[in-house]
C-alpha cells in the first residue's frame, strides 16, 4: 500500500564531497540536485497510484544521513525551496534511516485509524438495519400484544357469564327438585271421570 523506494543516484553526491576543485564539487552538486529531482518525479510516476491501491504519497528512501541532510538543506538553482520541499510537493517523503521506521510507524496508526473508521461505518450501518428490523418487529408484536389483551377481557367477561349463567341453572334445578319432591297434596286432583 505504501511505496518505499529505496534505489537512490550517489554518484553526483559523491563526487561534490570528493571533487579536487571547487567548480567541479559546485558543478556535481548541482547535479545532484538535478539527480534528485528527476528521481523525485519518477517516483512520483511511477508509484503513487491510488487508483491502483497505493496510498497518494510514497516514501523516497535516502540510504545516509549525509546524504539526507544535503536533501533537506539544498536549494533548487540556489534560491527557492530546498530538494526535500519539491519532493513533498510531488508528495514524495524523504527519509533517512533514521526516519523510515517512524514513517512507517506513523504510516501503519494511520492505517489502523481508517481500519477503526470504517469499523465503526460498518456498526453504524448494522446498527441502522437492526433499527429498521426492529420497526418491522416491534409493531406485529404490538398489534399481538393487543389481541392477546382483548382476548383475555373476552375470556373474563365470558367466564362471569358463565359463572351466572351455572348460578341461575343451579338455582332453577333446586327449585325444580324442591318441587319434584312436594307431597302429591300439591298437584291439584282432577275430578273423577
Amino acid at each position: 500500500i505504501v511505496p518505499v523506494d529505496s534505489k537512490f543516484p550517489l554518484e553526483n553526491f559523491r563526487r561534490a564531497r570528493e571533487g579536487a576543485e571547487e567548480a567541479e564539487r559546485r558543478r556535481a552538486q548541482r547535479d545532484f540536485g538535478a539527480d534528485v529531482r528527476r528521481h523525485v518525479d519518477a517516483i512520483r510516476t511511477r508509484y503513487i497510484r491510488p487508483e491502483a491501491g497505493t496510498t497518494d504519497f510514497a516514501l523516497m528512501y535516502v540510504p545516509a544521513e549525509a546524504v539526507y541532510s544535503e536533501i533537506a538543506g539544498e536549494t533548487v538553482a540556489g534560491d527557492g525551496p530546498s530538494l526535500a520541499d519539491y519532493a513533498v510537493e510531488r508528495r514524495v517523503i524523504p527519509v533517512s534511516p533514521r526516519l523510515l521506521y517512524a514513517y512507517l510507524a506513523t504510516v501503519a496508526m494511520g492505517l489502523r485509524g481508517l481500519e477503526l473508521q470504517q469499523s465503526a461505518r460498518e456498526i453504524g450501518e448494522k446498527l441502522g438495519e437492526l433499527a429498521r428490523l426492529w420497526d418491522r418487529v416491534d409493531e406485529p408484536f404490538g398489534k399481538l400484544g393487543s389481541h392477546l389483551q382483548n382476548t383475555q377481557k373476552q375470556y373474563e367477561l365470558a367466564a362471569r357469564a358463565l359463572d351466572r349463567f351455572a348460578a341461575r341453572l343451579e338455582g332453577i334445578g333446586e327449585r325444580a327438585e324442591g318441587e319434584l319432591a312436594a307431597p302429591d297434596a300439591a298437584l291439584p286432583l282432577l275430578p273423577p271421570s
